[in-house]
């Protein structure tokens, strides 16, 4: 799917449509869902871009507000579908957590894309601790948030959630990304 496709699939969900057409929302294909010839993201380039695993997916952001050093909470809506399940119609832990590792990590990518605060480089993940509340059944189309809580030097700390489209707290995750040293040449 492009990503002009899976706009139009989220918009058709009236809760989605509501996140998506806010006029101070600026909407962005996922990035991870781009394929690049030497397989970075493949896992969501591939693996997880079909109609079985997951169908739609694109992350957004609200405007800065005059003054805001950086992007401090992004979100991205994604379609699920029985691909990814552990159980009879529930997603793997393991895939929970790993959509919420990606987002999260979007957060450091966007603002390094706009030249903004922390995440001027890439970062990796040092850690991703992941409550699970409640199950997240498949198929069906989630809100992944993304909020950094603080940044120490090379350390970026940020929290995600998952939620159904009643608001339902699905997962919850506390991270820790690190920005690597700098190499002298």
């Amino acid at each position: 799917m492009t990503f002009e496709d899976d706009v139009q699939s989220l918009r058709a969900i009236p809760w989605c449509r509501k996140l998506i057409d806010d006029p101070d929302t600026i909407l962005t294909p996922l990035a991870s869902r781009i394929y690049k010839a030497d397989h970075e993201d493949a896992l969501f380039s591939k693996t997880f871009n079909t109609k079985d695993t997951i169908k739609s997916a694109i992350w957004f952001y609200k405007k800065a507000a005059p003054g805001q050093e950086y992007v401090e909470e992004l979100h991205s809506l994604m379609t699920v579908g029985n691909l990814i399940d552990g159980q009879s119609k529930i997603a793997h832990g393991g895939v929970v957590a790993t959509i919420l590792d990606e987002i999260i990590g979007l957060l450091f990518e966007v603002n390094k894309d706009l030249g903004k605060g922390p995440g001027r480089g890439y970062s990796v993940t040092a850690y991703l601790n992941v409550s699970y509340t409640r199950p997240v059944f498949t198929p069906t189309t989630i809100l992944i948030t993304a909020r950094l809580r603080k940044v120490d030097g090379r350390k970026r700390f940020a929290d995600g959630e998952i939620k159904d489209g009643e608001g339902n707290v699905l997962a919850k995750a506390e991270s820790l990304f690190l920005a690597p040293k700098q190499v002298k040449l």
